[in-house]
Parts: structure tokens; sequence; C-alpha cells
């Protein structure tokens, strides 16, 4: 069965909202839209506390477990992160 990444959804919810990487990062106060890039590909998985900022300025729609595969059933860290 192969991996499906659930950090799409922030891609999406973006997408939907009309808000560039560069504003979303102003909002969830990272220093760079490259962060937000990221979190959207998968190349990192935010920290708890900027998972909670994320969930707040999405209005819930984007919430932690969306930065996680889910691979028969289980969820895993993306594949690029090195975490298991």
């Amino acid at each position: 069965m192969s991996a499906t990444f659930l950090g799409m959804k922030l891609k999406l919810w973006l997408s939907e909202n009309k808000i560039s990487l560069q504003k979303f990062a102003d909002l969830i106060d990272v220093p760079t839209s490259r962060t937000v890039h990221r979190y959207v590909t998968g190349e990192r998985i935010p920290a708890p506390p900027m998972m909670q900022k994320i969930k707040d300025e999405t209005g819930g729609a984007v919430m932690a477990n969306d930065f996680y595969y889910l691979s028969e059933g289980r969820r895993t860290a993306s594949p690029s992160s090195g975490i298991r």
C-alpha cells in the first residue's frame, strides 16, 4: 500500500483562501516563506507550538495529524523528515 501525505491539506487551504506562502509565514510568525513551503511539501514537520499556530490561523482546518503520512492504517512522519 502506498503512503499518502496528509500535509497537502495546508497547501489546499492556502490555495482555497488565496493566501501566499509569505503571507502565511507572516501570520504564523516564521521568518521566510521557505519554512511554510517545507511544511506544505513534507520536508519539515512543524514543532507542536507551531502546529498550534497553524491550527489557530486556519480556524482548525489544518490539524497536527495533517502533517503525517498515512500508511496501512498508521501515521508516520514524512519520509524526508528522517523520523519514523
